[in-house]
């Protein structure tokens, strides 16, 4: 809640509690002096008709009954006269025969105790609200009768309200006078005060080009200069600040190598994007955390503990595990002020994590390649030098090692096209696409297959009931995927197995999937089966001309296209290979 508004809170509940006690204390007070005087002058009245009726006395009802109602006229008030047993002897308002017995009214009980009688109630005789006052009528000491007056409340009551009525109005008429008065003084004292905020909070902001108007000569008026040449002091360090930072953002970030600025706590004081990346922070602010509780490595703790120490630069190389492995190196440098006491160190982090695996890469491509094409060559040799020495005599054997010279030979061309394949995907050359039917696809691969003899074998293609949409792709990648598929699914299942392709719509999607109840992979495999020249069962696959090249010729085309390839699959009962492709986007 704004200053103002409590403020005015504050102030409007206090007036109005004044206002409401005043309010009160006057009309109460009023109320009770009108009350007060009525009485009084009912007793003065009371007293004198008390002092006739002595005069004249108690024993002629007929003429105690005449001055009550010649009293009556005179103070506009009912007039009573009883006796001391409380029988009516005179009234100014009905017979007195037919009155009941007054001796147990309230005001007649005090006047017969030798008191001035008070009561306010109503009248059952008259049915009015009325006041009474009881005055003892003594001849000597001894009571011999009491004077009742009662006054008619109505007109008194009509007074009281519209006496409460004038004291409210005088009280509200002076309330809203001081509430305007307060609205206005309050105004004047924090118009300054939200002034000076709102200022205060374009600071905050970073907003150094307001200023605060002048007030006067007043406090405020000097704090308000003060606010204004603070700002320009601030305006113009934080330019130079500015300026500098801007400088140190623009080198840390263009640097490819993370950035660590540890303070001498081993706390972290500024990291740069890379670092960011290396680390896994996640755009998270690490600033003012323990290092350790960063990094979450112990070997570059301690290089950095060693700098600390020593005071001297290292550098080093390390594996870092989280969030995920990485090969890093690493150069430390101690921070020094301008005295050379310590303050801190710097880090310099460059992934080496590419480096290394681009070099295993090659490594193992080079030696996967060499491997595969050793096999091939030395059975083509092998069986060269027997024919030359003489084995090309025995007819039989001349065609047998030549037959197994060409399988070879097909294995070679197989391997080297594959590795063509590969070559032109991982050089991203763009793939050319164009709308095609899918089932036209799938009719043509079937007479493939049945031309191949393949269709002797439990194989069906599965439709969807509504008509699918063309996608849009590269019909012979996608050929090639699918016979790729297919191929694996023939090899590995067994001639009294199943296999379908099926196809159905997933939103945008189209998805295809190959199933089969072959021999299935081992869970433990699956996560292996796209990389290159990798074989879960290497003697079968090569014994089938299988180059290990294909899965991953399947995974390049599939995410060329925007899709994704998963495989499902138990060992012993078989496994589905399926993919996503875009469909033909209408209009």
């Amino acid at each position: 809640m704004k200053f103002k508004t409590r403020l005015f809170l504050f102030y409007i509940t206090g007036l109005g509690l004044v206002a409401v006690l005043s309010a009160a204390y006057f009309i109460n007070f009023e109320e009770s002096r009108v009350r007060r005087t009525t009485e009084e002058n009912l007793y003065i009245q009371a007293k004198l008709v008390a002092g006739k009726v002595i005069g004249e006395g108690l024993n002629n009802q007929p003429l105690i009954n005449a001055v009550a109602s010649e009293a009556a006229r005179d103070i506009e008030a009912r007039v009573t006269i009883v006796n001391a047993e409380g029988n009516v002897i005179g009234d100014s308002a009905e017979d007195p025969s037919k009155m009941d017995n007054h001796r147990d009214r309230p005001e007649i009980k005090e006047a017969l105790l030798g008191e001035l009688g008070t009561d306010r109630r109503l009248s059952k005789t008259i049915d009015r609200d009325l006041i009474y006052i009881a005055y003892p009528i003594k001849v000597g000491d001894q009571i011999i009768g009491v004077v009742r007056l009662a006054k008619d409340q109505k007109e008194l009551n009509r007074f009281l309200f519209r006496l409460r009525l004038l004291i409210i109005l005088s009280v509200l008429a002076v309330a809203l006078f001081a509430l305007f008065f307060g609205v206005v003084t309050i105004r004047h004292f924090t118009d300054p005060i939200n002034e000076l905020q709102r200022v205060a909070h374009s600071f905050a902001g970073g907003d150094l080009a307001e200023r605060v108007r002048y007030f006067g000569r007043d406090e405020l008026g000097d704090l308000g200069l003060a606010f204004n040449s603070m700002a320009q002091r601030l305006a113009e360090s934080f330019a130079m600040l500015g300026a500098e930072k801007r400088k140190l953002e623009v080198i840390l970030e263009t640097l490819s190598d993370g950035i660590l600025v540890i303070d001498r706590d081993l706390k972290v004081i500024l990291t740069n994007t890379a670092a960011d990346l290396i680390f896994g922070f996640g755009g998270g602010d690490v600033r003012g955390r323990p290092v350790m509780e960063v990094v979450l490595n112990h070997h570059l703790l301690d290089l950095i503990q060693e700098v600390n120490s020593s005071r001297q630069p290292k550098e080093n190389e390390l594996t870092l595990y989280y969030p995920r492995n990485r090969q890093l190196q690493v150069f430390i440098a101690p921070l020094k002020d301008e005295t050379g006491n310590l303050t801190g160190s710097v880090t310099a982090l460059r992934d080496l994590s590419q480096l290394r695996h681009l070099e295993r890469v090659r490594q193992d491509f080079v030696g996967n390649v060499s491997h595969e094409l050793r096999t091939p060559i030395t059975s083509v040799k092998a069986m060269t030098e027997t024919l030359l020495a003489g084995a090309r005599n025995d007819e039989a054997m001349l065609v047998r090692y030549l037959n197994e010279i060409n399988n070879e030979s097909d294995r070679m061309n197989n391997l080297v096209n594959d590795l063509l394949d590969l070559a032109k995907l991982d050089a991203k050359v763009e793939i050319n696409r164009e709308p095609f039917d899918l089932v036209e696809l799938f009719e043509e691969i079937q007479e493939g297959l049945a031309l191949k003899g393949e269709q002797a074998r439990d194989f069906a293609v599965n439709l969807p009931a509504e008509p699918l949409p063309q996608v849009f792709a590269n019909r012979d990648r996608i050929k090639q995927v699918l016979i790729n598929l297919l191929d694996n699914a023939f090899k590995y299942t067994s001639v009294e197995g199943q296999i379908r392709l099926s196809v159905w719509l997933e939103g945008n999607w189209v998805k295809i999937a190959v199933a089969d109840t072959g021999i299935g992979i081992p869970q433990s495999e699956l996560g292996r089966i796209f990389e290159r020249f990798y074989r879960v069962d290497k003697a079968r696959s090569r014994a089938g001309g299988g180059t290990g090249l294909g899965l991953a010729i399947v995974k390049h085309i599939v995410e060329g296209h925007g899709g994704r390839i998963e495989v499902e699959s138990s060992l012993n009962k078989g496994s589905v290979f399926s993919f996503t492709l875009p469909v033909v986007k209408e209009g």
